[in-house]
């Protein structure tokens, strides 16, 4: 902090810049932190500035009382200022926040109350205020809105005025001088620059961000409340396809299904008689498609190993389509919902559910590792385009 030249002076209760007075002890002018005589240096070399007079020791806080009652007596003149951004963060769970695709927390919300610059007009200025046991600098009313004004120099707000302004829920700023320098101070235009910069202001409390933070809290509340019924209803029914019964009612449809009844022109067995490498057991492989997974892996085998032959590739992205499209096998809904919630926001996703919720594409990428074993496949690689997704290349070379 730079030890500058104190160009404010003190007469009759009134603070005068030193451009607006006489030369030398005609200024009438006194300290503002000692009170003691001043006279106006207005010399042709040096800077204008106030000195005591030479009877009087220099007081070290002269600049800072000085420059602080400048500062009140501009906003309390003009009646303005310039805010600086003010955004509430708020989510719930601190200590377990999971994140959308955007990398935002799911259940959180981001507002901006305040816009970087926001300029505010006050209908009142209140320079003498005790509220609570402490004196703000100033008190700025917007009709019965009101917003302390601190004013810092070398000591910014303490922890224990910041507390009082929560607990009375008063917003309150702080405009830090701190920064001045010499041409900041060489007239009330450049003084006023400085104060009206956003940049130099910060906010101790928000009254209406206290209020916006519990609204939100609530309603992202709500919001997890009523996404974790929606999840509720979607396990039943995940629970629904993937049971059992359902994977038996599958089995027993096999021989009729469409897709066996396409695929079974073009291979030499019955579905009964499947060999191994058309039956292998996999990740939820019994019914994502919708069918026996002798079905849809018959499909696969007797199209793209079969068919297109040797040096073929594929990806797994590639034949989900081929299988979902071509052939027209159905992944259920309800797998694509619980999946798109668990990207979301893992934590709602119950237990039982997450446990043995995958996609598609993990069916298939362990049938083409099996596939690979045989002798069959060849796997390439990492489809770059497709998260999840492998390149495989057939071989008959077995």
């Amino acid at each position: 902090m730079a030890n500058l030249k104190n160009p404010f002076g003190l007469k009759n209760g009134k603070v005068f810049h030193i451009s607006e007075v006489e030369r030398g002890r005609a200024c009438g002018c006194v300290c503002p932190n000692c009170e003691k005589p001043l006279e106006a240096a207005k010399g042709s070399i040096k800077r204008h500035h106030f000195r005591h007079q030479h009877e009087y020791l220099e007081c070290e806080g002269a600049f800072e009382s000085a420059v602080h009652l400048a500062a009140k007596s501009l906003i309390a003149q003009k009646r303005q200022l310039k805010l600086p951004e003010y955004e509430i963060y708020e989510y719930l769970d601190e200590d377990e926040v999971y994140y959308d695709s955007n990398y935002e927390p799911f259940y959180g919300e981001l507002l901006r109350l305040v816009k970087h610059g926001s300029p505010i007009s006050f209908t009142f200025v209140d320079t003498e205020v005790s509220l609570d046991g402490i004196r703000p600098d100033l008190i700025g009313y917007v009709g019965k809105t009101r917003l302390a004004i601190e004013i810092a120099y070398r000591h910014p707000v303490s922890p224990e005025k910041a507390d009082v302004f929560k607990r009375m829920n008063l917003s309150a700023i702080e405009i830090n001088l701190s920064k001045l320098t010499q041409d900041d101070v060489q007239d009330w235009e450049s003084l006023w620059a400085h104060i009206c910069n956003s940049d130099n202001v910060k906010w101790i409390h928000n009254a209406k961000g206290e209020y916006e933070k519990a609204r939100i809290r609530r309603e992202l509340f709500h919001r997890r409340e009523r996404d974790i019924e929606r999840v509720k209803s979607l396990a039943v029914e995940y629970k629904r396809v993937s049971s059992p019964a359902v994977i038996q009612q599958l089995v027993q449809e096999g021989p009729q299904h469409p897709a066996w009844l396409h695929t079974r022109r073009y291979v030499p067995y019955a579905l009964e008689d499947a060999p191994n490498f058309v039956n292998v057991q996999t990740t939820n492989g019994d019914w994502i498609y919708g069918c026996d997974r002798r079905v849809w892996q018959s499909a696969i085998f007797s199209y793209f190993i079969h068919k297109l032959g040797d040096d073929t590739r594929f990806s797994t992205e590639h034949v989900d389509s081929w299988l979902t499209g071509t052939v027209g096998l159905v992944v259920p809904d309800i797998v694509k919902a619980l999946l798109r919630e668990r990207k979301k926001n893992p934590s709602i996703i119950p237990e039982e559910v997450n446990d043995t919720l995958s996609s598609s594409w993990k069916a298939l990428n362990e049938y083409f590792e099996v596939l690979c074993k045989e002798g069959y496949l060849v796997c390439k690689g990492y489809d770059s385009k497709h998260k999840g997704s492998r390149w495989y290349k057939v071989t008959l070379d077995r």
